[in-house]
This record gives structure tokens, sequence and C-alpha cells, in this order.
């Protein structure tokens, strides 16, 4: 595999006298696959049958994140195929011959069960990925298990969106106290890159993602606004039927229902009808009514649609399964799923049909991070008139999670 300089000076970082690597700067550039090489190689050089830690957000990105590129890694500095056991099952690798090997732990952050994973182990290092999206305790928990002479934290990750509020910003303020080499990331890092990705997303991006996702800025706008109005791309669907419908919903019993037909179309999303019916002003409606008028929305012209709905909305989910609709449960991560929509969004290619996007235009420009939130340096939006707002990160993350194949090239990092 072709590196960049500061993709080999990572992967070579272990030989330094720090206790910490860390690898931060925008998506795209490079810096996991760097993370995944340079902890492996450091790893299985200078310690064998020890105990190592792996943690992120959610099992789907060890699956398609880390366990892929350590793979790829393990291949380039030549570790035999019959030295590499991946248990999905039981979310450990071991790397090495039968006796001797190293044994990588996967830890979920997102789930407070598995810091029980945690228990007697005594690792000789962690290789945390998207820290800005991890749990603080269960990632204080898995560094305090790092007690082998010799440990090391590997951390790669993308600014947090509350920026330097963001506790994992003190590894670059006080870098020389916590002994971190950091190396700080820019795309034209990335040699795989093509040459006009930049120039093409930063046209598309308004100058506070464009600072966020493609500078790698921890600065954050003064302003609450979580998503700039500037973003949205307000424009007619294209003629004809779309590759994919989602029918995506947000349940609410006693306060506000709502659902929004999207249709993907080859060059982006849109947002082509509505549903809201709000309990408080309008009265409440049983689950069978809300059901009904929500089948009245899959269109029927032959394109698949897929139904998602609320993980929480049961009486729903049953009410629909009766009409004969099949429904999926949405992906409610809500800090993801905040970036996943910004870029979305300010990239363009979730898009509104003016006809059908009122409720969720106007929703999308109210929508506010609380300011006491963040200044407790966490980044949690006001729950209030958020229903179609919550709907949008809803069908952005399901899509996504769909597979590598279904993310337009701008998601993939």
């Amino acid at each position: 595999m072709k590196w960049s300089a500061k993709q080999n000076e990572t992967i070579l970082a272990g030989d330094g006298l720090e206790r910490v690597i860390l690898a931060d700067g925008p998506w795209r550039a490079g810096k996991t696959v760097a993370m995944a090489a340079g902890f492996l190689l450091w790893a299985q050089e200078h310690f064998r049958g020890h105990q190592f830690l792996l943690m992120a957000k959610t099992s789907q990105q060890a699956r398609l994140n880390m366990i892929p590129k350590l793979a790829d890694a393990a291949a380039d500095i030549g570790i035999p195929a019959d030295h590499w056991d991946w248990s999905d099952y039981r979310k450990e690798l071991k790397v090495g011959p039968r006796r001797g090997y190293n044994l990588y732990i996967f830890i979920d952050s997102a789930t407070a069960g598995s810091r029980g994973k945690l228990r007697g182990v005594d690792a000789a290092g962690m290789w945390a990925t998207e820290v800005s999206t991890l749990d603080e305790l269960t990632y204080l928990e898995g560094v305090g298990r790092c007690s082998a002479e010799g440990s090391k934290l590997w951390l790669d990750t993308n600014p947090a969106i509350n920026g330097k509020g963001h506790w994992s910003y003190r590894y670059i303020k006080e870098a020389e106290r916590l002994k971190v080499k950091r190396f700080k990331y820019e795309l034209g890092d990335n040699p795989g890159l093509p040459a006009d990705y930049e120039a093409t997303q930063r046209a598309a991006m308004s100058p506070i993602m464009a600072a966020r996702f493609l500078d790698g800025s921890w600065e954050v706008d003064a302003s609450t606004q979580v998503y700039p109005a500037a973003d949205m791309r307000i424009e007619p669907r294209p003629p004809g039927e779309p590759e994919q419908w989602w029918l995506v919903v947000d349940a609410g019993f006693a306060g506000t229902t709502a659902a929004s037909l999207f249709g993907v179309w080859p060059e982006a999303a849109w947002l082509c009808g509505e549903y809201r019916h709000s309990a408080r002003e309008e009265g409440r409606l049983p689950d069978s009514a809300h059901a009904g008028f929500i089948r009245s929305m899959m269109p029927r012209d032959g394109v698949s649609t897929r139904v998602v709905v609320d993980p929480a909305a049961g009486g729903l989910k049953a009410e629909l399964a009766g009409l004969g609709v099949v429904t999926a449960d949405a992906l409610n991560d809500v800090h993801q799923g905040i970036i996943n929509c910004s870029i979305a969004l300010s990239s363009g290619w979730l898009r509104f049909d003016p006809g059908g996007s009122d409720w969720t235009r106007r929703e999308l420009e109210l929508y506010r991070f609380d300011e006491r939130s963040l200044a407790v340096g966490e980044a949690k939006p006001v729950k209030r008139e958020d229903h179609h707002a919550d709907v949008c990160r809803y069908f952005v993350s399901t899509y996504l999670a769909a597979g590598p194949s279904a993310a337009p090239e701008f998601f993939r990092v």
C-alpha cells in the first residue's frame, strides 16, 4: 500500500517515548488506516501473549471500519493468514501463533454492559477510534486497564461537534503533560483521495461545515444552530421514479407523530412528502389511525418502499404489521446522526422538494444545541419541536447502515 509521509510517521510512532499517539483531522484524511497499521505493528513487535483493547462507539464500526483495516494492515506487515482469527460472536481477535498469540478485545462504548468485558483485563494497549464519539466513562475505564509495562494508547478522531468543549480535546490542550505524540492530518495526507475531492466537496459545503469536515478544525461557530439554514438545498424532485422510497417515522404518543417520504435518485435523496399530527394541538389519535395515514403515504409505483420506525414505537409497529407493512427499527444515535445529517445537508445529497417539506425545513432551521450542555463539554440538542429533525437523522443514518455500497462517496471514511 502507498503511504504518505504523515501516515508513515504515524505507523512508526510506537517506537517513540510518548504514552499516547493521537491522529486527528478531517474525514477522509487517511488517519484510521494508518492507526490500524501502526497499532498492530507496534503490538505484534513488542508483545506476545498479551491482551489489547479495541474501542469504538458501536459494533458496526468495528465490523466496517476497524477489523477490515486491521486485516489489511496484517497482510501489509506479513502476518500469515493462519495467525489471524476474528470472532464476530465473541468480538475478539487473535493474532499470532496458536501458542503465544495476542488477544484483541473489542469494547462497544455505546453499550453500558460492554464495560463488564473490561473486568479483570490487564491490557498492554488500546486503539480507540473516533474518540470524540465515545462514552467518557467507558473510555476511561479502558485506559485504566492498560496497566502492562510499556502500554500505549492509540487514538484517532475527527473534531467533536462541540469542538474544544469536548473532553477528548485535553489530549491536544495538555499534550506535553499527558505525553502525547500528535499527528494533525489534512486531506492531502491521504494519497488515495481523488485530486479534485477537496475542491468538489468545498464547493458544496457551507464554511462552517467545511471547517469541520474538510479542515479538521476544533473551532466551533458561536451559534447554537445545529444545521445552518444555508445548507438546505430546496429544489423540485427529478422527473420519473426514484431507485428507492424510504418512509421514516418518529412516533410520539402524547406529543407529535411525524413521518417523511424520501426518494433516493442516483445523484441525491429528496424529501418528497410529510405527515404530522400533534396530540397537544389536535388531540390524541390511536396508533391504528396513525398507521392508516402512514400506510397511505406509501407510493404504489412498483418501486420498493422501506419503512423505518422509531425503535420505541412498539404499538405503531404492531399496527403497521397488521396492515401488511414490514418495518425496520431506525438507528437512533443522536451524536453520530447529527454528523451524518450535517454532511448530507452541506454536501447537497439531502434535498427538499418545495411542495412536501415545509415542516421539516422549519424544524431544521430552529434546531439548536442546548447552551448549558455546550458549557459543560457536551452537545445535546434542545428537545422541542424536533420530530421531523429526528426523522432526517433516522433516514440518513439508517440508509448509510444499509452497507458501504449504499453510502455516497463523501460519507466513506
